[in-house]
């Protein structure tokens, strides 16, 4: 009778708290799972918009562009100076043209073609003209003497959206005029639209080192690095001041997807002491070629520190009523023993 009631006094003050470090596993489990796939299901809602918002943009800015190309042809006094083949005079008309789109529509390139599609003008950069042009874009202009718009490559490895119009004079062609502005410019307006930081990565197999190099140069972009990543370039970022260190984390996620797999996956990664899931936009071009992403992190490291803080008030809690049981089921053991051994 006395062996009985030591295993009564052993076993169910033990069961409580084992009862309770199970239940406190369970919620911990519990509360992470729930979290995770709410990070997930916010994160993937953040690169659907963006995705959707970036198609929307590529669209309503092909259509203005296009407009701004209409007016640019209507002008009189640039038809007759195109027409005269006088390129100071086309530069001089064209030139607060294009810095009035520039400060106000974001234009970043004008160029005017000849019917043979040599550079005859490049208003932005007028010291460089009579290059043969290759770009989709302008392949769709001559083939259907048609408008065409789509997003490629400048030489610098800058990615713009392009918009050229066959320019007829009197029914006949004389020429090509184009205007494009860099994708870039969307990158504020996601971030301020979404709440996230992004980066635009192109693939190095589409361009130059030694033009792109330039290019970053231009552009000022001091920590633009070729030798970085094996495959990728960051061309651009709304981070600031990042360490090589830093975007080791991101180009290493990147290089370690798929191109046909990785458009839907999400990743998880640190950047200066802040937590980020993520995820990417695919950049294809003109000529429908995946060139490169727009990675869209999402900050979660306020979600992860109120989980942790919340993992550690459960665990306090489930301590404390833990031995509080433990108190009570010694105590009422003690009860039945005493009132046992009394009768």
């Amino acid at each position: 009778m006395q062996t009985d009631k030591k295993r009564i006094r052993i076993k169910i003050p033990v069961l409580a708290p084992v009862i309770l470090v199970i239940l406190l596993s369970f919620s911990i489990l519990g509360a992470f799972w729930l979290q995770r796939h709410n990070d997930i299901d916010k994160v993937q809602m953040k690169i659907e918009g963006a995705s959707l918002f970036y198609d929307e943009y590529i669209r309503t800015h092909s259509s203005l562009m296009s407009a701004m190309l209409d007016l640019i042809k209507g002008n009189s006094d640039l038809k007759n100076a195109w027409l005269a083949k006088d390129r100071d005079k086309l530069l001089e008309l064209a030139k607060p043209i294009f810095e009035n789109l520039h400060s106000k529509c974001k234009v970043t390139h004008m160029y005017f073609h000849s019917p043979d599609r040599t550079c005859f003008l490049r208003v932005h950069n007028p010291a460089k003209y009579g290059d043969f042009i290759t770009r989709p874009t302008m392949d769709l202009a001559e083939e259907h003497q048609q408008p065409a718009s789509g997003v490629e490559f400048g030489p610098y490895g800058t990615y713009t959206l392009r918009v050229v119009h066959p320019w007829l004079i009197d029914g006949e062609l004389s020429g090509y005029v184009e205007i494009g502005e860099e994708v870039e410019e969307i990158l504020p307006v996601l971030k301020n639209v979404f709440g996230v930081e992004l980066f635009i990565t192109i693939d190095k197999y589409y361009l130059n080192r030694a033009d792109w190099e330039e290019g970053m140069r231009i552009m000022g972009r001091k920590n633009a690095n070729w030798d970085m990543f094996s495959k990728i370039v960051i061309v651009n970022s709304t981070l600031e001041n990042l360490s090589e260190e830093s975007l080791k984390g991101i180009g290493g996620i990147l290089e370690g997807h798929k191109k046909s797999s990785h458009e839907k996956s999400l990743f998880d990664v640190v950047i200066k002491r802040r937590s980020y899931k993520g995820g990417f936009v695919h950049l294809v071009d003109a000529g429908h070629l995946y060139v490169g992403d727009i990675i869209v992190m999402k900050d979660i490291t306020q979600v992860k520190s109120s989980l942790k803080l919340f993992s550690i008030i459960l665990t306090f809690v489930c301590i404390i009523v833990g031995a509080a049981l433990w108190t009570l089921f010694c105590a009422y053991i003690r009860r039945i023993e005493s009132g046992a051994s009394s009768t």
